[in-house]
């Protein structure tokens, strides 16, 4: 008599690391965001006071937890957008890829602030690994909304749009073509959306 023969198991979604070694990467990655963002808010002028200082640790420390509810917050559009069509994603581990991912937009940031330190040729060498807006100096006429939304395009962050779409790929067992799309689709709509903020908070129209 014949059977059928038995279904294959599909794999899922591992998690980024072993769990021995995924809160150190994790908490890795967090310092690394407390780092960068330091240098974006700047340091307590000498004498100031502890006021300031613990002012400018709140101001870090919201900023640090804002960046994690980006995290969250895209985890849970993806998990949202393929139950909607009947796929299941684990919402955690994706979360946790999207974090570990995140070291690319780290490399990037440090990428750009060693070339703005630096100067010379080396903007114009790393800018299409870290990103467009190290060559602002080159067209001092663009729009400044459009440097915020689209600054960081560079083949860093074209591998993380790339490899946030193979981790839903691996969860989903289907191929990148879809998520790739929805991945580089939202990544698009985020970027219109920050330079359109911008723009409108210096009280210019993005529409023209």
């Amino acid at each position: 008599m014949l059977h059928p023969p038995a279904s294959v198991p599909r794999p899922g979604l591992p998690w980024p690391l072993a769990p021995w070694a995924l809160l150190p990467w994790l908490a890795s990655i967090g310092w690394g965001w407390w780092q960068t963002l330091a240098g974006q808010l700047g340091q307590v002028p000498i004498g100031a006071g502890a006021g300031a200082a613990r002012a400018l640790a709140v101001g870090l420390a919201v900023a640090l937890l804002a960046r994690v509810a980006g995290f969250i917050a895209e985890s849970g559009f993806y998990v949202l957008w393929w139950r909607a069509r009947g796929s299941h994603i684990p919402f955690w581990r994706l979360s946790s890829w999207i974090a570990a991912l995140s070291a690319a937009d780290l490399l990037a940031m440090s990428l750009g602030r060693l070339a703005e330190r630096h100067g010379g040729a080396l903007p114009l060498v790393l800018a299409p690994l870290a990103g467009a807006s190290l060559l602002r100096s080159q067209v001092p006429g663009l729009d400044a909304g459009l440097w915020v939304g689209f600054g960081s395009l560079g083949l860093l962050a074209a591998a993380r749009v790339a490899l946030t779409a193979r981790v839903q790929a691996v969860a989903l067992d289907r191929r990148i073509a879809a998520p790739l799309a929805l991945t580089a689709g939202a990544w698009l709509a985020s970027r219109v959306a920050l330079w359109w903020i911008v723009d409108l908070a210096r009280g210019m129209s993005p529409l023209g």
